[in-house]
């Protein structure tokens, strides 16, 4: 693994330190086979939980990757996706704005020989040239004013990230939604900021 900070100028928007030092406690506890539902389930917050579970892998460990490709990751956060995309692909770049969360996914991923983690805004960033089979973007709508550095939709940093992606290369995007795995575990979503509260509304 991997850990480059070279563009790394400081975090715009950190992340609350509390929930992420909680967050560490069961990462340092534990490696990359950790099943965290199994071993700390009647300790561990919901919240939490949803950064740890491997359940959030549903959402690509259904894709037809193959042992060749060349996966872009954006928004690494935690690592929950991170590790079905080294077991199942050649080489994975992850690229992480904040550092704390960076360094958290490095931790529980410490074994994995085919990943680099990236620390930085996406225009910070030069990959060299670098082309990729698949890029990913889950759920970083909340986090495209911190990965770009600036006010962005997602479909600017969609074209911003054509550059780095093969001719035949896919994008592989997945956006909030009201019935998404989070709000089930007790997440406030976006925009009312409470819990259950989309589940609930019509």
């Amino acid at each position: 693994m991997k850990f480059n900070m070279e563009f790394f100028k400081g975090n715009t928007e950190p992340e609350e330190k509390k929930e992420l030092q909680n967050i560490k406690k069961y990462i340092e506890k534990s490696d990359s086979t950790t099943n965290y539902e199994a071993e700390f389930e009647e300790n561990i917050t919901d919240k939490e939980m949803y950064h740890l579970s491997t359940q959030s892998q549903n959402i690509i460990n259904w894709y037809p990757f193959k042992k060749d490709m060349k996966v872009l990751e954006i928004s690494g956060n935690l690592g929950e996706l991170t590790g079905v995309l080294c077991e199942q692909c050649q080489e994975i770049v992850t690229i992480e704005p904040d550092i704390e969360k960076a360094r958290l996914l490095a931790k529980r991923h410490e074994t994995q020989e085919n990943l680099e983690i990236v620390v930085g805004n996406l225009e910070d960033i030069s990959l060299e040239n670098n082309k990729f089979d698949i890029i990913t973007l889950i759920g970083v709508i909340p986090k495209i004013k911190q990965l770009m550095n600036k006010n962005c939709t997602l479909i600017e940093c969609i074209q911003y990230l054509e550059q780095y992606l093969k001719n035949d290369g896919r994008f592989l995007i997945a956006v909030d939604n009201k019935f998404g795995l989070r709000y089930f575990a007790g997440n406030p979503e976006n925009i009312f900021n409470q819990k259950f509260e989309s589940l609930i509304r019509i």
